[in-house]
This record gives C-alpha cells, sequence and structure tokens, in this order.
C-alpha cells in the first residue's frame, strides 16, 4: 500500500493510514494533548487581540468622520462646460474649469450661486477674438480675470472665496 492512500479502516469509513497511527500514537500522550490546547488558546488569544485592535482603529476613524461632519469635502467645486461664441469667423470656445474654495464652509454658497458663476463667465469670455486666447499668458490673464469677477459676484474675497480657477479644458473651434 502506498503511505498516505486510503484504507478501509474497522468501521466501514476511508481513512489515511498517516493519520490513523499519528491519532493513535499522540492522541493517548498527555503532552500532545496540552500542547494543542495551548496552540489553539495562544491562536484564539492572537484572533481576539487583531479583532480588539482592529475595533480601536476602526472607532477611532469613525470619530473623526463625525468631527468632520461624516466625511471629509473636497474643496474643489466642478463648473459646468461653458460655450461661448466668439466674435469672427463662427468660432467658438468650449472651456471646462475647477473652482478651488478657499474656505471649506463655503462649499455650498459656491454651488448655490453657480448660475451667477455661470453668468459671469459667459459675459468674461464672450465677444473676444480667437487670436486673444493663442498665448499662455492670455490664457493665464483670462484665468485671473475670472477668479476676479467671480469672487466679486459672491461678494467674497480671494481669502475666503475661490482661492484658484483651474483650467481642465480649453478648445476653440
Amino acid at each position: 500500500m502506498i503511505a498516505g492512500s486510503p484504507k478501509q479502516a474497522l468501521d466501514g469509513s476511508l481513512a489515511l493510514p498517516c493519520r490513523a497511527y499519528f491519532d493513535r500514537e499522540c492522541s493517548s500522550s498527555g503532552a500532545f494533548v496540552l500542547t494543542r490546547l495551548i496552540t489553539q488558546r495562544v491562536l484564539s488569544g492572537c484572533l481576539l487581540l487583531f479583532a480588539f485592535v482592529f475595533c480601536l482603529l476602526w472607532s477611532d476613524g469613525a470619530v473623526a468622520a463625525e468631527e468632520t461632519g461624516g466625511k471629509e469635502e473636497s474643496p474643489y467645486v466642478k463648473v459646468a462646460p461653458i460655450m461661448v461664441n466668439l466674435h469672427g469667423l463662427r468660432q467658438f470656445l468650449r472651456i471646462t474649469l475647477t473652482l478651488k474654495v478657499a474656505n471649506p464652509l463655503l462649499l455650498n454658497t459656491v454651488r448655490g450661486n453657480m448660475p451667477v458663476i455661470l453668468n459671469e463667465l459667459t459675459y468674461l469670455l464672450s465677444d473676444r477674438r480667437a487670436e486673444q486666447f493663442e498665448s499662455t499668458e492670455d490664457k493665464m490673464m483670462l484665468i485671473q480675470q475670472a477668479k476676479r469677477a467671480i469672487n466679486k459676484a459672491l461678494a467674497l474675497d480671494a481669502k475666503e472665496g475661490v482661492s484658484e480657477v483651474l483650467l481642465e479644458s480649453w478648445v476653440i473651434d
């Protein structure tokens, strides 16, 4: 017979010969039972310790989340894409911006006044020529003008209101 292959036990069940030998030789030994009991207790203790540490770390995260209102909000507010006609030969500008709000408490104010912001940006961008947007410096100047116009519409300064206007996409067609 090959070692480790099943054999027929007296009660009709299949058993591995090495396991049967192991059980027969070691189960009568008190040292084996004691070692097995200690191993089970140590593993149970490690499992309980792991569960305790996990719960402790989880509860600290829950307390921090409760202190910040459930979740930390990003200071960024995405503006809907704006499309305006440019002055001249049937050209248009499509621009997508993201606003960074300096004071996180004013995020809802900025979101609530998004129609006013879109109106200001549309007036700022419309009736310009495509040549006015050719260089990077021209685009940066327009971004600064947009930031001032948005903060003026919200009656805020750059320290409280919109601190940055980030350009996501810029298409002239």
